[in-house]
């Protein structure tokens, strides 16, 4: 799956709500039309940052090891 920064996520939800198809989008960024889709209901309730923040900690350890 492609790696795309928070800024080139909300360029392709933003090219959604500009009337580009789904399916167009993922054919031309390689991202999943669902994953898509998702990202856009996280940027619409404002999650998006609170679940990136949560994706890269996973990696480290709790502070309480």
């Amino acid at each position: 799956m492609a790696h795309l920064s928070d800024r080139q996520k909300t360029e392709l939800v933003r090219q959604h709500q500009d009337g580009v198809p789904w399916t167009r989008l993922a054919e031309h960024s390689g991202v999943a039309v669902r994953t898509l889709q998702r990202w856009a209901a996280r940027m619409e309730t404002g999650q998006a940052r609170e679940h990136l923040a949560a994706t890269r900690d996973r990696r480290a350890l709790p502070p309480n090891w």
